[in-house]
């Protein structure tokens, strides 16, 4: 897995270009208003459950009027962060639905703009596909696991750990041999964790820098 200083200078020199704009982006439901304005019903009389995913929202306190007015300052976070997943080579990024839309093309940067095959979980948030094909990757699906045959034909490896949406979860042992596999064969390799799952990602990981 490339370092977080490889990431950080092929991010500042990334090229933004869209080699496949026909794509059409998936749809995640949400868009109430205009599904009420198609459908004339009124809002009040929807149930959206495409807001339901997660059963344990972050619970929001009272926000400071500072909060509105300062500017960003280094208040610790990413020392915060470092010391909970146990992992010092971190970097911080805004959200995880932007890395999704970025790694693609950061990994085409790293391998000097060459396309690539792609294994991604058959079921799986959709996005991961959408920004994949975007960036001009051959997509090869897999089911469960990977296959060993899979993994010897891939340039870069996806995996969704707990998968979204279908709750599945991998065992630790399972991403490592798949981590291993794709380390001896040379292929790039991504482990996701969903934005709801409460597990600490890289504690202890084969590839983090503790």
């Amino acid at each position: 897995m490339p370092s977080c200083s490889l990431i950080r200078n092929a991010l500042s020199k990334m090229s933004h270009s869209n080699r496949s704009a026909a794509i059409a982006r998936p749809q995640h439901g949400g868009s109430l208003h205009a599904m009420s304005v198609k459908y004339s019903i009124p809002l009040e009389q929807w149930l959206d459950l495409s807001t339901g995913i997660n059963p344990h929202p972050f619970s929001v306190t009272k926000v400071p009027a500072s909060a509105w007015s300062d500017l960003p300052d280094h208040d610790g976070l990413q020392a915060t962060a470092q010391s909970y997943y146990q992992c010092r080579d971190l970097l911080m990024v805004p959200g995880s639905q932007w890395a999704i839309s970025v790694l693609p093309r950061l990994f085409q940067d790293l391998t000097d703009g060459e396309d690539g095959r792609v294994l991604l979980p058959a079921q799986g948030y959709r996005e991961h596909a959408y920004a994949w094909l975007q960036a001009g990757y051959e997509l090869v699906f897999y089911q469960g696991l990977p296959s060993d045959a899979q993994l010897k034909s891939c340039d870069v490896c996806v995996v969704i750990n707990p998968n979204n949406p279908t709750g599945e979860q991998l065992a630790r042992e399972q991403v490592e041999d798949i981590y291993e596999a794709c380390r001896e064969l040379g292929a790039l390799w991504m482990k996701l964790l969903s934005t709801w799952s409460q597990s600490k990602a890289c504690a202890r990981w084969p590839g983090c820098q503790t």
